[in-house]
């Protein structure tokens, strides 16, 4: 008995050592310095969409260029699913996350704290608390101003007012060519997540400018009301077909969450229902308009209007006068999140813009037609560099002096790089991708080889 039981102690204290140890281990994988990995991971509660997929590809390029080893998590469906996430990036000696998941961002910046990982919210809504489009919601799920959070790089994407302006650009151009019956399929709505609802209050003012009757729950859908209506939709998990009024529009069916991408019956009956209902003409999609589509009966003559990504799926759905109107994150929207955080990994200090976190409004593509596809395919890729090419995304982590170029710019400091970041999103003169495109060409012709993080740490010890 008694051997029994010294057995027993000597295990325990042999449990508690292993478990020690696997904690210092968590909490020392971020340690300051330029001699660390690069280990990322990248959290989603999107996995299987061609905007998701699309990411995923870049951002394995990126990581291959540049020593990078990166990893991404399963499709993440609560606040508790986000934790376990980093509890488990940082058990494996991972030192930096980007975050696409927003159900509890709060939380996981102060474990990332905790944990030693620095962290950066990408292709999310860098509107802080005290901003003026900040949403006034749960504390538990707004992007603060983290100042003293050292390891939190800050927020990348279009600001809560900027997914509004995507909505009304999108409901625009249903409402000029003159539909007037409608279905909303209302994504991460349906999960109380504020992306989608703001894109649908977009939609629902575009029509407000048409017709002065439209309310929802009793607000006036005019612009100024625009974070009311927004909190309106989350509360009411989606769309309230009931809480809709208008003297000329009508909404006839709305569906959300993904769980139809899945099977699940009764989630794919109501998905179906936005193109089946009768009298419905357009679907409004705050997201997966080529997921949704994809469940329309034969037959159906409904249009969509989409807020996704490039790709194949989406030329063919324009081609097919399916889709006649997308807003579109490209394929490269998460190269400002990715070279921030990787700086901060490997400068051993979060980047800072007098002294504060810093807050990148990136501006999406609007697409009217398959030929701007086309166009697209040619620059975002790694024969046309990409918006964020490997090289523009080196300037800026190792702030090269590139000397006088077109873009103006002669170095990439932090500033300048939020300041370029968040330019119009077009192909044209002063726009992102000529911007961008001559400072890859400057740090090129200097003899500059792209970032590589083993290489750079030997360099620099």
């Amino acid at each position: 008995m008694f051997i029994f039981m010294k057995k027993k102690i000597i295990s325990a204290v042999i449990a508690s050592v292993l478990f020690i140890t696997s904690v210092i281990s968590m909490t020392s994988c971020g340690n300051r310095g330029k001699h660390v990995s690069a280990k990322i991971g990248v959290l989603r509660g999107d996995a299987s969409s061609e905007e998701a997929l699309a990411w995923a590809a870049y951002l394995k390029s990126l990581s291959s260029e540049m020593g990078v080893e990166i990893d991404f998590s399963s499709e993440l469906n609560s606040a508790d699913e986000e934790l376990a996430a980093v509890q488990n990036y940082a058990s494996l000696g991972y030192n930096g996350l980007i975050v696409m998941t927003s159900y509890n961002p709060t939380n996981i910046i102060k474990n990332c704290e905790n944990y030693k990982m620095f962290s950066v919210i990408g292709a999310a809504h860098p509107d802080f608390e005290d901003s003026e489009n900040a949403l006034v919601k749960d504390e538990n799920v707004i992007i603060k101003d983290y100042s003293d959070y050292s390891y939190y790089v800050g927020a990348t994407g279009p600001s809560n007012y900027g997914e509004v302006l995507s909505g009304y650009q999108m409901g625009k151009a249903a409402v000029s060519r003159g539909y007037t019956q409608y279905s909303v399929f209302t994504g991460s709505a349906a999960y109380g997540q504020p992306m989608h609802a703001l894109r649908i209050a977009g939609f629902f003012i575009a029509m407000y400018d048409d017709d002065p009757t439209v309310t929802y729950g009793g607000i006036e859908c005019k612009r100024e009301n625009w974070k009311e209506i927004a909190l309106q939709i989350e509360k009411d998990l989606g769309v309230n077909l009931s809480s809709f009024k208008s003297e000329k529009y009508s909404i006839l069916a709305q569906a959300g969450g993904y769980s139809f991408l899945q099977g699940d019956t009764a989630a794919v009956a109501t998905v179906v229902q936005l193109s089946s209902a009768a009298g419905v003409e357009a679907v409004f999609c705050a997201g997966c308009a080529d997921k949704v589509s994809s469940f329309a009966p034969d037959g159906s003559k409904c249009v969509y209007v989409g807020n996704d990504s490039l790709g194949s799926t989406f030329k063919t759905m324009f081609e097919d006068g399916k889709l006649i109107f997308d807003i579109a994150k490209y394929n490269s929207y998460i190269g400002p999140a990715f070279a921030a955080l990787l700086k901060s990994i490997y400068k051993g200090e979060a980047v800072r813009i007098d002294g504060k976190p810093i807050s990148v409004e990136q501006q999406s593509l609007q697409i009217s037609s398959a030929s701007d596809y086309d166009t697209l395919d040619t620059v975002e890729n790694e024969n046309g560099g990409y918006f964020f090419s490997s090289e523009f995304l080196s300037a800026y982590i190792l702030e090269t002096e590139l000397g006088k170029n077109e873009s103006g710019v002669e170095k990439l400091t932090d500033s300048e790089f939020v300041k370029i970041c968040s330019l119009d999103c077009t192909l044209g003169e002063g726009g992102l991708y000529q911007t961008t495109k001559a400072i890859t060409n400057a740090y090129k012709d200097g003899g500059n080889k792209v970032f590589h993080f083993e290489s750079a740490s030997e360099t620099n010890s």
